[in-house]
Protein backbone atom coordinates (compact mmCIF):
# COMPACT_ATOMS: atom_id res chain seq x y z
CA UNK A 1 0.00 0.00 0.00
CA UNK A 2 2.76 2.56 0.59
CA UNK A 3 3.56 3.09 -2.70
CA UNK A 4 -0.20 2.67 -3.98
CA UNK A 5 -0.29 6.42 -4.11
CA UNK A 6 2.95 7.33 -5.80
CA UNK A 7 1.88 4.64 -8.87
CA UNK A 8 -1.58 6.10 -9.21
CA UNK A 9 -0.96 9.37 -9.79
CA UNK A 10 2.97 9.74 -10.92
CA UNK A 11 1.64 11.20 -13.90
CA UNK A 12 0.37 14.13 -12.09
CA UNK A 13 3.89 15.03 -10.10
CA UNK A 14 4.41 17.91 -12.08
CA UNK A 15 1.60 19.85 -11.47
CA UNK A 16 1.38 18.46 -7.92
CA UNK A 17 4.79 20.44 -7.35
CA UNK A 18 3.06 23.18 -9.25
CA UNK A 19 0.57 23.43 -6.68
CA UNK A 20 2.95 23.13 -4.05
CA UNK A 21 5.03 25.74 -5.32
CA UNK A 22 2.25 28.03 -5.74
CA UNK A 23 0.68 27.64 -1.97
CA UNK A 24 4.10 28.22 -0.26
CA UNK A 25 4.45 31.62 -2.37
CA UNK A 26 0.52 32.40 -2.03
CA UNK A 27 1.16 32.10 1.62
CA UNK A 28 4.17 34.06 2.07
CA UNK A 29 2.79 37.04 -0.57
CA UNK A 30 -0.02 37.82 2.39
CA UNK A 31 1.53 36.84 5.10
CA UNK A 32 2.64 40.56 7.05
CA UNK A 33 5.94 41.23 6.03
CA UNK A 34 7.20 40.65 9.70
CA UNK A 35 5.69 37.14 10.62
CA UNK A 36 6.77 36.42 6.55
CA UNK A 37 10.46 37.32 7.35
CA UNK A 38 10.01 34.74 10.69
CA UNK A 39 8.75 31.42 9.03
CA UNK A 40 9.79 29.03 6.27
CA UNK A 41 8.20 26.20 4.56
CA UNK A 42 10.32 22.90 4.15
CA UNK A 43 9.06 19.75 2.02
CA UNK A 44 8.27 16.32 4.28
CA UNK A 45 6.15 14.73 2.34
CA UNK A 46 7.19 11.29 1.21
CA UNK A 47 8.38 12.83 -2.58
CA UNK A 48 7.22 16.14 -2.14
CA UNK A 49 8.96 18.84 -3.70
CA UNK A 50 10.24 16.47 -6.58
CA UNK A 51 9.38 14.84 -9.62
CA UNK A 52 11.14 12.08 -9.24
CA UNK A 53 10.61 8.64 -7.90
CA UNK A 54 11.78 8.36 -4.53
CA UNK A 55 12.61 5.58 -2.44
CA UNK A 56 11.49 5.82 1.26
CA UNK A 57 10.27 3.61 3.10
CA UNK A 58 10.74 5.86 6.58
CA UNK A 59 7.93 8.73 5.75
CA UNK A 60 4.64 7.60 7.06
CA UNK A 61 1.70 7.12 4.45
CA UNK A 62 -0.22 10.47 4.27
CA UNK A 63 2.36 12.60 5.42
CA UNK A 64 1.35 16.11 4.10
CA UNK A 65 3.50 17.80 1.64
CA UNK A 66 5.37 20.31 3.97
CA UNK A 67 5.81 22.05 7.41
CA UNK A 68 5.66 25.99 8.28
CA UNK A 69 8.00 26.37 10.92
CA UNK A 70 10.18 29.00 12.57
CA UNK A 71 13.34 30.27 10.85
CA UNK A 72 14.96 30.34 13.80
CA UNK A 73 14.66 27.56 16.44
CA UNK A 74 12.77 25.34 13.46
CA UNK A 75 9.92 25.05 15.90
CA UNK A 76 6.83 23.47 13.60
CA UNK A 77 3.88 26.03 13.43
CA UNK A 78 1.65 23.48 11.08
CA UNK A 79 1.49 20.64 8.45
CA UNK A 80 -0.12 21.77 4.91
CA UNK A 81 -1.53 19.02 2.61
CA UNK A 82 -1.78 20.26 -1.23
CA UNK A 83 -4.25 19.21 -3.49
CA UNK A 84 -6.62 20.59 -5.65
CA UNK A 85 -10.34 20.97 -6.60
CA UNK A 86 -12.67 22.29 -9.43
CA UNK A 87 -14.41 25.00 -8.89
CA UNK A 88 -17.26 23.60 -10.95
CA UNK A 89 -18.05 20.72 -8.62
CA UNK A 90 -19.39 20.85 -5.85
CA UNK A 91 -16.58 19.26 -2.90
CA UNK A 92 -13.42 19.09 -2.90
CA UNK A 93 -11.42 15.94 -2.03
CA UNK A 94 -8.57 14.45 0.46
CA UNK A 95 -7.58 11.09 0.16
CA UNK A 96 -8.19 9.13 3.37
CA UNK A 97 -4.65 8.31 4.40
CA UNK A 98 -4.01 11.97 4.06
CA UNK A 99 -6.92 11.95 6.96
CA UNK A 100 -5.59 9.05 9.11
CA UNK A 101 -2.43 11.05 9.40
CA UNK A 102 -3.85 14.24 10.01
CA UNK A 103 -6.04 12.71 12.92
CA UNK A 104 -3.10 10.04 14.12
CA UNK A 105 -0.58 13.36 14.80
CA UNK A 106 -3.41 15.90 16.69
CA UNK A 107 0.18 17.61 18.25
CA UNK A 108 0.51 19.48 15.32
CA UNK A 109 -2.25 21.25 13.21
CA UNK A 110 -2.73 20.08 9.57
CA UNK A 111 -4.15 22.34 6.72
CA UNK A 112 -5.16 20.83 3.51
CA UNK A 113 -4.66 23.78 0.88
CA UNK A 114 -6.39 23.26 -2.13
CA UNK A 115 -6.12 24.54 -5.54
CA UNK A 116 -7.89 25.28 -8.65
CA UNK A 117 -5.52 27.34 -11.04
CA UNK A 118 -7.89 25.90 -14.28
CA UNK A 119 -9.36 29.36 -14.45
CA UNK A 120 -8.28 32.41 -13.50
CA UNK A 121 -7.91 33.94 -10.89
CA UNK A 122 -6.08 30.94 -8.75
CA UNK A 123 -8.75 29.94 -6.43
CA UNK A 124 -7.74 28.42 -3.13
CA UNK A 125 -9.53 26.94 -0.12
CA UNK A 126 -8.05 25.82 3.06
CA UNK A 127 -9.75 22.83 5.00
CA UNK A 128 -9.22 21.85 8.82
CA UNK A 129 -10.04 18.68 9.18
CA UNK A 130 -11.42 17.68 12.68
CA UNK A 131 -9.33 15.38 14.71
CA UNK A 132 -12.37 13.40 16.74
CA UNK A 133 -14.13 13.07 13.91
CA UNK A 134 -15.19 9.99 11.94
CA UNK A 135 -14.55 10.75 7.97
CA UNK A 136 -16.54 8.22 5.80
CA UNK A 137 -14.79 7.84 2.10
CA UNK A 138 -17.31 8.15 -0.93
CA UNK A 139 -16.40 6.42 -4.28
CA UNK A 140 -15.75 9.21 -6.69
CA UNK A 141 -16.11 9.16 -10.62
CA UNK A 142 -12.56 8.81 -10.92
CA UNK A 143 -13.12 5.64 -9.11
CA UNK A 144 -11.28 6.66 -6.22
CA UNK A 145 -12.21 6.70 -2.61
CA UNK A 146 -11.89 10.45 -1.25
CA UNK A 147 -13.67 11.91 1.74
CA UNK A 148 -15.36 14.72 0.26
CA UNK A 149 -15.59 18.44 1.87
CA UNK A 150 -18.33 20.95 0.95
CA UNK A 151 -18.17 24.76 1.39
CA UNK A 152 -20.58 24.50 4.20
CA UNK A 153 -18.86 22.16 5.88
CA UNK A 154 -17.59 23.64 9.38
CA UNK A 155 -13.89 22.70 8.17
CA UNK A 156 -14.01 24.18 5.00
CA UNK A 157 -12.46 27.77 6.47
CA UNK A 158 -11.52 30.90 4.67
CA UNK A 159 -7.99 31.66 3.29
CA UNK A 160 -8.14 34.59 6.07
CA UNK A 161 -8.19 31.96 8.85
CA UNK A 162 -5.50 30.20 7.69
CA UNK A 163 -3.14 33.10 7.45
CA UNK A 164 -4.62 34.37 11.01
CA UNK A 165 -3.71 30.78 12.58
CA UNK A 166 -0.02 31.03 10.76
CA UNK A 167 0.41 34.47 12.07
CA UNK A 168 -0.64 34.03 15.33
CA UNK A 169 1.61 30.63 16.07
CA UNK A 170 4.54 33.06 14.89
CA UNK A 171 4.11 35.85 16.84
CA UNK A 172 3.20 33.77 19.79
CA UNK A 173 6.46 31.99 19.20
CA UNK A 174 8.76 34.98 18.49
Amino acid sequence: MSDYYKNKYKHTWGIAKQRQDFSIAWTKHFLPEEIEAVVTASCIGKGADSIEWVEDNETEVGTPDYVWKSKETQERYCLVEVTHFRRDYPDCWVRPDKITFIQNNPEIPCWVFSVDETKKPTKVKLIKPEIDKKYQAENTFINEDMVKFYDRDPEVKSPNEFLDFLETKARHKK
